[in-house]
């Protein structure tokens, strides 16, 4: 029993790396995708791209995880039949899909803003005909303690696609392709990326997969229990996409309303979106801090409702001073970053404001997870749905009254309505030491006189005055923060 345990723990460590390995991958092709097609491309790929993740985060994450959950305990027989009646129903579904949004996506371009993006919506959406033998594939493996299979299937299919990605922006130089033609061959990235996680599986289910023909009351049935037990997470999972889906339907459009030509608003489109990578890298650590407590903090609670709550205070404690350094830092360096990783600065007050969303992001999710521990979901809807509905009303007017400044704005602000839902509603637990603000104070006055005695202007040179800067920043902050007892080194740990 001890053993399984332990290795049931070390397959829990793997999928949290490979999915800290996945979200860096995720973030850092974007810089080298944008080098080579420019801002315009950038804005061709990153118009349908929070449709795609949206699709390939529910076959990644939330159909495994279902599946994994619905089967534990169950007898083989029933387990089988269950995980065969859930591929049937999932298959209908993911082609009936598949099939309207790709009769809509002319009409869907159009509301973006320019039709020439339909066949780049078509790409997009082909990861929903892999979903459900991929899902069932994960799901069954995490069911059985394999997680380190769905581990390496992910860490696979991300680097297939970046590498797809990243060939398709090395032919629009080759073969002088459009940015629309460039963007499809990135968006094929995901289905193919899919295509090889299965196959590198290479383990073969215990059962047939399509099994007895599943009745129509009983698909009906099985679907109701999938978005009863499941639309909180998912909708927890694609937040963040489905703000950067409003973002590809408003913002383009709106800065042709305040005068922007085409080409243009176009171009800005894309330099706005330059702001979600360095968001994504800036997530990576609190995710996998929050991703390793997760377990520790539901044993917890409902074993020790006092321990619980000690420890949820000292969590958060740690995700509040590791956010916030993280923020404080990128935003010190960030006007370098933005010349290192995409050759110019422009954007850059729309991309520093926006870089406010890792702190908020941060807090957001780890009390999203204490609501969740504590079953308290439906409270976690209203709040997401308040941040949401502001960002459905802000987005299009601030955008076309300050520009993508302005897009920034409106995410900043629907990020900080769901934040102060969760710090009225759980004030007692915020961790706010004014000898921490003074550190950060500190840190920042010492980078800035660091960054005035150096001089570099070639972008190499740059590169690596932000990594002496973050390395100054870091080194300083954490020393002084276990000097000072702000934090002492377990926590830190």
């Amino acid at each position: 029993m001890k053993l399984n345990q332990i290795n049931l723990k070390n397959s829990a460590i793997i999928l949290i790396i490979s999915g800290v390995i996945a979200k860096v991958l995720a973030a850092l092709y974007r810089f080298p995708y944008q080098n080579l097609v420019g801002d315009l491309g950038f804005y061709a790929y990153q118009q349908v791209y929070p449709m795609m993740a949206i699709i390939t985060t529910i076959s990644l994450v939330a159909l495994p995880n279902f599946i994994a959950k619905a089967v534990a305990g169950k007898a083989k027989s029933a387990l089988t039949d269950y995980l065969s009646q859930f591929f049937q129903v999932t298959c209908w579904l993911s082609f009936a899909l598949f099939l309207i949004i790709a009769l809509a996506s002319k009409p869907l371009a159009i509301l973006m803003g320019e039709v020439k993006l339909y066949p780049v919506i078509i790409a997009g959406c082909l990861p929903l005909l892999c979903t459900p033998l991929l899902s069932v594939y994960r799901g069954y493996f995490q069911s059985q303690g394999e997680l380190d299979v769905t581990a390496k299937s992910q860490v696979i299919e991300q680097i297939v696609r970046v590498l797809i990605i990243w060939l398709g922006a090395y032919l629009f130089g080759a073969w002088q392709l459009d940015v629309y033609q460039t963007a499809i061959i990135a968006m094929l990235g995901s289905v193919i990326g899919e295509i090889v996680a299965i196959l590198t599986i290479n383990r073969r289910l215990p059962f047939k997969l399509w099994g007895q023909r599943i009745k129509p009351a009983e698909a009906s049935k099985l679907l109701v229990i999938f978005f009863k037990d499941s639309f909180n997470f998912i909708y927890f999972a694609i937040f963040l996409l489905l703000f950067q889906l409003v973002d590809a339907f408003a913002v383009k459009n709106a800065l042709v309303a305040s005068g922007l030509a085409n080409f243009s608003a176009q171009i800005e489109k894309g330099v706005f979106d330059r702001a979600q990578p360095f968001v994504q890298l800036g997530l990576t650590i609190t995710l996998a801090i929050i991703s390793q407590a997760l377990p520790q903090l539901t044993y917890t609670y409902q074993t020790n409702r006092v321990k619980y709550q000690q420890l949820l205070k000292q969590k958060i404690k740690v995700i509040t001073i590791v956010s916030l350094s993280i923020t404080i830092g990128m935003l010190l360096v960030i006007d370098l970053m933005n010349q290192v990783l995409f050759k110019d600065n422009r954007g850059i007050k729309a991309i520093s404001y926006y870089l406010l969303a890792i702190f908020l992001l941060s807090m957001i999710q780890v009390l999203h997870h204490h609501y969740e521990i504590a079953r308290r979901r439906k409270v976690n809807i209203w709040f997401l749905s308040a941040g949401l509905l502001s960002k459905l009303l802000l987005t299009y007017f601030l955008t076309k009254s300050y520009g993508i400044f302005g897009s920034s704005i409106s995410t900043i602000i629907s990020l900080f309505i769901v934040f102060l839902c969760y710090f009225i509603s759980e004030y007692q637990y915020f961790y706010f030491k004014v000898k921490f603000i003074c550190l950060l104070i500190l840190m920042s006055g010492i980078v800035r006189i660091a960054e005035g005695l150096l001089t570099f202007n070639t972008r190499f040179g740059m590169l690596f005055e932000v990594i002496l800067l973050s390395t100054l920043g870091a080194a300083f902050l954490i020393v002084c923060l276990l000097k000072l007892k702000v934090i002492c080194w377990d926590e830190l740990k």
